[in-house]
């Protein structure tokens, strides 16, 4: 009997998205508090910059042998945080994801799905991969409730099925503080490329408000797509905005550092929505996807519109009508947390014979 330790962790890990760094960053936290002094692999597109930031033993995505090995000498392997199993961007994912799902079951390894939003799944292809993928699992924690009835949908029956949360909503990187030099209040724009989206609409809106004396800041998540849009728009607006600084080392903590000057977070990025929950700001989504309409739900923050229909008047009125509310704190994420948390030691506890 081969004696197996430590868990391994599957996400878009790497790539300078803020969000999923955020995400990465939470479990990394959490299951350290979970299992004290275990060892953790996280698979990554960059593996030296994942091991610096986290602490953490990394191995590089593709590296299929090197992912084997560790997968036959791990007793838990985590498919967790994002949105893995979906085909809006393409098959390549639920190609990727499932076949890490997959890989881990042949390998032996215990599997979980941890905090995990799924779909949207177009076509039978899509979703026959995925419940085949989800069926590697012994335990399914959803981010939230369509991520779950979608899962038991597609026919995924065999794991244990759980309602979860996003990590990063009980991510404390540190303490925000407010700034006090200053009267005016700050509204971060957190906006990304999309079809139909006009950045020329959030210029509009920017401008407005600083005729308002409203701070703007525009915040980007993702290195390489984001920053080049909150320039483009700076470069369409008459007045002039700040553009959040993000550091490229611990790229979610720089972000949510900015976020921390905020006092109302305008945003088409869903961990921007989920960080302003988090530090407890007023938000205002606009949605490209299932899953900004899931966590708005859940959450209760305003969805002003799709990101191809912005009514600017519209938006600029329910920014000064979000101003002049009280800041609504939701308790409940914790709680939601502690099942995700006790799932991972119940699986990590159990022993099992290896082959």
């Amino acid at each position: 009997m081969r004696k197996r330790s430590g868990v391994v962790i599957s996400g878009y890990y790497g790539f300078n998205n803020a969000g999923d760094e955020a995400v990465c960053a939470a479990l990394v936290q959490e299951i350290r508090k979970t299992l004290v002094n275990v060892k953790i692999t996280v698979l990554s597109a960059d593996p030296k910059k994942t091991s610096s930031e986290y602490g953490v033993e990394s191995i590089g995505r593709n590296n299929i042998f090197a992912i084997f090995s560790a997968l036959r000498s791990c007793k838990l392997f985590i498919s967790g945080g994002g949105s893995l199993l979906q085909n809006a961007t393409g098959i390549n994912s639920v190609f990727f994801y499932g076949a890490m799902l997959s890989l881990a079951k042949l390998a032996g390894a215990r599997c979980m799905i941890a905090a995990q939003g799924l779909g949207p799944l177009n076509g039978k292809f899509a979703r026959y991969l995925s419940r085949n993928a989800i069926n590697k699992a012994e335990i399914a924690a959803w981010r939230d409730e369509e991520s779950l009835a979608l899962a038991k949908k597609i026919g995924a029956t065999k794991p244990r099925h759980k309602l979860s949360c996003d990590p990063v909503l009980i991510w404390k990187p540190f303490k925000c503080k407010k700034r006090d030099d200053t009267a005016k209040k700050t509204i971060a724009f957190c906006m990304r490329p999309w079809k139909g989206f006009a950045p020329s609409a959030i210029a509009n809106v920017c401008d407005c408000l600083s005729r308002l004396d409203y701070n703007i800041l525009l915040v980007p998540f993702y290195q390489g797509q984001d920053d080049v849009l909150c320039r483009e728009i700076s470069d369409m607006m008459l007045n002039t905005p700040i553009i959040a600084k993000i550091d490229t080392i611990k790229r979610a903590q720089s972000v949510y550092r900015a976020l921390c000057e905020a006092d109302i977070v305008v945003a088409m990025r869903l961990h921007a929505l989920i960080m302003a929950e988090a530090i407890n700001l007023t938000s205002i989504a606009i949605s490209y996807d299932p899953k900004i309409d899931a966590f708005c739900k859940r959450s209760g923050a305003i969805i002003h519109s799709t990101a191809d229909s912005i009514n600017t008047e519209k938006l600029i009125s329910d920014i000064k009508a979000a101003a002049e509310k009280p800041v609504r704190i939701n308790t409940a994420w914790q709680g939601l947390w502690a099942e995700t948390t006790n799932s991972i030691k119940s699986l990590y506890s159990n022993e099992r014979r290896d082959s």
